[in-house]
């Protein structure tokens, strides 16, 4: 039996109705006997969370931090990032999401097996726990695979995961397992003032700790609700955030010494026909063309693309 050596990360506020379900999943998962601490960090509001966490105490190891007065989101990842853990990884868990059983042991063997420094998941996007289910496509992760099977694990380098992100991010906090030191030393991205595209940000910094997992089966949920969309930007301002997040993988692109653009492009060239409209579409954005368009070497047929989809 491994010994304990994971800390399941879930930052809440006030949302006991939701966090009871994210609850219920870790406490069921086959690699319980590897998790050390569940820690859910209240930020502000009220502590109804509080005597949900001492129900399942005798079910998992949970502490209950509460947080008062409440940070902006971006301020209380970044407090959660910063802290020093006790243990070898670091599973995030958002509050309104939940894990299939063998999710926790499948992505720490994914980690070990391929001696990454992080692991991404596909998911299923839920109206609820009873909602109909929609499938993470993946499809930009798979391109950066170079179409690898989706019967196997991907493992990606920085230039490939920079490929991945270029338009938007595939991956998503709930679904990611890292080293614990990585995670750490990658808190940075929480400083760099992008409450739209942080988890953009994260998993390309990741990637630039060593090569990162992506599991094309999905395993976790993600909640989408009404709440969210409370919080939404306005459109401008995400377009804004994302192309200051394009053009910073650029400059990792340089700084490594990596042509993003004719890796990007040769990708393109070798997708399989009968996927292009899939894979264009995910890098059918105004902010990337914008950026790209004037590039000699951007695909012709991505350029041709963009215009036939019009408003360009």
């Amino acid at each position: 039996m491994n010994e304990p050596d994971t800390f399941v990360l879930i930052p809440t506020a006030n949302r006991a109705h939701y966090l009871e379900t994210a609850l219920e999943s870790v406490a069921r998962q086959t690699a319980r006997d590897r998790i050390k601490e569940v820690r859910v960090m209240e930020n502000g509001g009220d502590r109804r969370s509080e005597a949900l966490c001492a129900r399942f105490s005798d079910r998992l190891p949970v502490r209950y931090v509460f947080r008062e007065p409440s940070l902006t989101p971006l301020e209380h990842g970044q407090v959660i990032a910063e802290e020093v853990y006790p243990c070898r990884y670091i599973a995030i868990l958002h509050d309104d999401d939940w894990w299939s059983p063998a999710y926790l042991d499948s992505s720490l063997k994914a980690l070990e097996v391929n001696g990454a420094v992080a692991c991404h998941s596909a998911y299923f996007n839920t109206l609820g726990e009873k909602g109909p289910l929609s499938c993470d496509g993946n499809y930009l992760f798979w391109l950066a695979s170079g179409f690898q099977p989706t019967t196997q694990d991907w493992v990606l380098d920085l230039s490939a995961v920079l490929v991945a992100n270029l338009a938007a991010c595939p991956g998503h906090y709930s679904t990611m397992v890292t080293e614990a030191q990585a995670y750490r030393e990658c808190a940075y991205t929480l400083r760099m003032d992008n409450e739209f595209d942080n988890d953009r940000l994260i998993t390309v910094a990741l990637a630039r700790k060593g090569r990162t997992v992506h599991r094309p089966v999905p395993s976790a949920f993600i909640r989408q609700h009404g709440t969210q969309d409370k919080r939404r930007l306005p459109d401008q301002r995400q377009k804004q955030l994302c192309m200051r997040t394009t053009v910073w993988l650029f400059e990792v692109a340089k700084e490594n010494r990596i042509d993003l653009i004719k890796n990007f492009g040769d990708l393109l060239d070798a997708c399989p026909v009968v996927h292009r409209e899939a894979v264009f579409s995910s890098f059918s954005s105004v902010f990337l063309y914008n950026l790209l368009r004037g590039h000699p070497r951007v695909p012709r047929a991505l350029l041709d693309f963009w215009t036939l989809r019009g408003g360009f």
